[in-house]
This record gives C-alpha cells, structure tokens and sequence, in this order.
C-alpha cells in the first residue's frame, strides 16, 4: 500500500504518470525482486518464497513511468550477467500494477492537469535581450537590477549572450519584473503608446515625459489636450504619470541628438475613435 503522500510543484504536467523504482537479480542461486511504487510500497518475490531486501544486496535497478495507457520511459542499470525472462515479465506487471495504483490515488486529490502553476509554485522565465543593453539592466553598479529585485521579490540573472532568467514564487512578481526589463530594453516606435512620467514643465513651450526608462521626449503645449492650453503647469504636474503616444521622431541637425515628439492629445483623440466604432 502507498504509505507516503505525493506532490508535483515547480513544473507544468501535461498528463498524469507514476514510476515505479524496482531492484532486482540474482544472488547464491536465489533469485530476487524488490518493487518500490513510487518509491514508498515494497514488494518482493522469489521462487522459493524467500524475501530479500534488494537494497542490501545490490546495486542493480530499474525505474519504469507511465500512464494508464501504458509505459512512457523506461532505464535500467544491471551489472549481473543477465536476467530470466519470468523474473522480467513478473517486475512490469508490478510495475505496471503499482503504477494504475498511484494514478488512481492522484485522481483523488486532482483529475486533470491544471492550465496554469499554482500561483505560488516557483517559476522559471527566459527572455533574450540585446547584448548591448545588459549594461542598462543592470545599472550602475547594479542599482537598477537591484531596484527590481526589491520591488518585484524576483532573482534575476543575465548571462554574457544576452540570456537573462527571472525566478519568482509568485506570477505576479514575474510579470511585473519582465514587463521592466521589456521596457528597459525597448526601442522607441512611432505610433506607440507608452506610460511616461512628467520630469519637466515649462508653461509656454510644454512637458519633458520620460515615456522610457531614461529617454524623454517633448509633450508640446499644443499636444496637451484637445482644448486650448495656456499654461501647462495648470493641466501635468512634475511626478505624475500620463498616458502618452510617441507622434514623431527626428534628429536635431545641430547636435546631432534624437528627438521624441510625445502627445497626450493623440491618445485622447484615439480613446475617442475606439469608443465611437464600439457605440455603432
């Protein structure tokens, strides 16, 4: 009988299986076979009725997994000359036995597979980022991947080709420090819409947003709102988070640095669209 209870954590199942861990062989002329489902029932057989502990005896075993449909993997490690076709055929059957045991016993506690790990299991995510913007991920000195370690509870680790793993028990923490990371390492695209940060004000020209981390771009006054602006500081306040759609993107011939055109008026105009096509 199965003595010991049975968990699954840390990986998704995509079907119910069970394994049986049985050693076997064949020791002063007695043949032996020590069967342990799941690792927790014992069984033993030999044609003298005797019972051996195979565990004491030798180091020869084999581990068969399946489902009820049948077997699924199979590994032995024997270093005896060989084994008789009956003492086989008798180790599968308990094997199999075992295992239909074990299955019947986890449909008890869940009957199919879950669409999702539980919330609090441990997970493992990958993504590929740029070689050149693992610097940006890690900050100065590590101030930035630190940052996001401490307000996500995620490990973050970043290998030299790019690779960079998140592990967080909790799917939120996850979600939250990939959705940093994707917007550490974005690209500007015309047409996006991102939420920024107001840094700057200046009331008769408009507002500097950082729309990405450390990229700003100019909110002008005549993209604040769809109605007369006059003084910019009596709409955005300094800290406050905007909805913003990058509208352009051009370079300053005289420095030679890149510009962000940003609007907020863009996005109330495209809110307004998406409302009216809903309300037909």
């Amino acid at each position: 009988a199965i003595s010991k209870p049975f968990a699954i954590r840390g990986m998704k199942v995509l079907a119910p299986s069970s394994a049986s861990v049985w050693e076997l062989g064949q020791t002063n002329s007695i043949t032996w076979l020590s069967l342990w489902a799941g690792a927790s029932a014992t069984l033993s057989y030999s044609p003298n009725g005797s019972t051996y502990d195979a565990r004491s005896i030798t180091s020869n075993w084999a581990l068969v997994d399946g489902t009820k449909e049948g077997i699924t993997a199979c590994q032995m490690d024997i270093k005896i000359d060989g084994l008789d076709y009956h003492i086989l055929e008798t180790a599968l059957e308990q094997a199999r036995r075992g295992r239909l045991h074990i299955l019947c016993e986890m449909e008890k506690a869940i009957s199919s597979t879950r669409n999702e790990l539980a919330n609090f299991a441990p997970k493992l995510t990958t993504i590929k980022v740029p070689v050149d913007c693992i610097g940006m991920i890690i900050g100065k000195g590590g101030e930035t991947i630190r940052s996001i370690t401490e307000e996500t509870g995620a490990e973050i680790n970043i290998d030299d080709d790019g690779t960079v793993t998140i592990a967080c028990s909790t799917s939120e923490g996850t979600n939250a420090a990939l959705a940093t990371i994707k917007s550490l390492t974005a690209k500007p695209e015309v047409g996006t819409i991102y939420i920024g940060k107001v840094r700057d004000i200046r009331d008769e020209l408009g507002a500097f947003v950082e729309f990405l981390p450390k990229t700003d771009g100019l909110v002008h006054i005549s993209e604040i709102s769809t109605t007369r602006v006059t003084k910019v500081s009596d709409h955005l306040k300094i800290g406050e988070k905007v909805k913003v759609k990058l509208v352009d993107v051009r370079k300053d011939p005289r420095t030679g640095k890149t510009k962000f055109a940003l609007s907020i008026k863009a996005v109330e105009q495209d809110t307004a669209k998406e409302s009216g096509t809903e309300n037909k």
